[in-house]
């Protein structure tokens, strides 16, 4: 068993329409339905999981892994450990420091849209160089998948853009980014261990691909933006419409009490 830490909390976020991106603090999967984009294909059903996750690393002089993942037999990597603080404000943040550099990561959805934005902050220090490889599955939420043919198909590239579609049965997902230098990849990542499945007495092993990676270099004052996207093929536009989010979400907490401010999130994101 994964013993219980806080980075094992979960959070939420949903777009008001059916999809939405679910997992842990540190970012393991544990469950069939996490996921960073959870896509409903008809409003708001048939969700699928198109992107499991993103792991990340950072170089500051030294490279750091920053993803944790779960395997049979081991958690690899372990960045958990560069993990300094997080919080939901009104999105999914977590902070890590490394020697060197702090850095900020925040998850948001757009509402009606089936798009999850990441946005990537150097908090600390003058410069970071920092690699995202995202993880793909391309399922019905409530299946599990293992490696196959086909997810090695040709990228299709586009200035600030790169769109998959390793399933014909299922739409292509759009990654859209801010500058940022394009890495190879099709490789798949083999056996990730999902413990909440495996303690409800079902499949719980999952394969995952990567079909390519992003690196981008940080500055202070200067975001790195990642948005997959089943409906937006630019970027253009995407950190205003995280903002109007926010705004509308600080609209609720309106109690004066945390507790009820909470509820009252809780239950819009269940709308």
């Amino acid at each position: 068993m994964i013993a219980a830490d806080p980075h094992s909390v979960e959070w939420l976020e949903t777009n008001g329409a059916g999809s939405y991106a679910l997992s842990t603090v540190c970012g393991r999967n544990d469950r069939r339905y996490h996921g960073l984009l959870v896509a409903a294909l008809k409003p708001p059903v048939a969700r699928h999981v198109l992107l499991s996750k993103i792991d990340e690393e950072v170089e500051v002089g030294v490279k750091h892994e920053l993803a944790t993942n779960a395997y049979r037999d081991v958690i690899h990597p372990q960045g958990f450990r560069w993990i300094a603080s997080s919080a939901r404000d009104p999105f999914p943040r977590i902070t890590w420091r490394v020697p060197g550099a702090v850095l900020e990561k925040t998850v948001a959805m757009i509402r009606g849209e089936r798009s999850v934005a990441v946005r990537y902050r150097l908090i600390e220090g003058a410069h970071a160089r920092l690699v995202v490889r995202p993880l793909t599955a391309f399922r019905p939420d409530h299946q599990l998948s293992r490696s196959r043919p086909g997810f090695d198909k040709p990228i299709e590239w586009a200035p600030g853009r790169a769109t998959i579609r390793p399933v014909a049965e299922l739409p292509e997902l759009h990654f859209n980014y801010s500058d940022g230098e394009i890495l190879p990849g099709h490789s798949w990542y083999f056996n990730f261990k999902y413990e909440t499945e495996k303690a409800r007495g079902l499949d719980f092993v999952e394969d995952l691909h990567n079909p390519f990676a992003v690196a981008f270099e940080l500055e202070a004052g200067r975001d790195a933006w990642v948005v997959a996207s089943l409906d937006r093929t630019k970027l253009d536009g995407v950190p205003a419409l995280v903002s109007q989010e926010s705004e509308r979400r600080r609209t609720l907490a309106v109690f004066k009490d945390r507790s009820l401010d909470l509820l009252a999130l809780a239950g819009d994101a269940f709308w």
